[in-house]
């Protein structure tokens, strides 16, 4: 009778143990779609900041004291993309609109991404001065 108890309460853990990896499993699939739907819906809204942006400079045609006779969005050069581009005869505006940026991304921008723009847009910066923007939904402190 004692072995009949010790393997009934040995198969009871082992379905314990099975619901628990069940359990798991299925949280990992909710979490993985929420992640999936929450990626999306950054991504929508990243984009349609950037359209206002776009939208906002090609209407005014200035950012800051700068005015601009060309706007682009999403101008593509092999594995590089720059997500405005503005410029008139002097200066070239390049743009990376983010929904949350904080210091290690602006320099990251800064020291990677806009010497890159020289280097893949080299019609476009040549006789150019070249400048920076970010813009975003929050912009931290730090």
């Amino acid at each position: 009778m004692q072995n009949f108890d010790k393997e009934a309460e040995r198969e009871a853990e082992r379905a314990r143990a099975e619901e628990r990896r069940r359990e798991a499993v299925e949280w990992q699939r909710r979490m993985d779609n929420i992640a999936k739907k929450m990626g999306g819906f950054v991504n929508d809204c990243c984009f349609e900041l950037q359209e206002e942006f776009v939208a906002a400079i090609a209407e005014s045609k200035r950012i800051g004291d700068i005015v601009v006779d060309n706007v682009e969005h999403f101008l593509i050069r092999g594995d590089y993309e720059a997500d405005i581009v503005a410029r008139n005869d002097g200066v070239v505006v390049v743009g990376e609109v983010r929904c949350e940026y904080d210091r290690w991304d602006v320099a990251r921008f800064a020291e990677g991404r806009l010497p890159r723009f020289v280097e893949m847009c080299p019609d476009i910066a040549k006789n150019r001065k070249v400048l920076g923007m970010v813009g975003g939904n929050l912009i931290t402190k730090a």
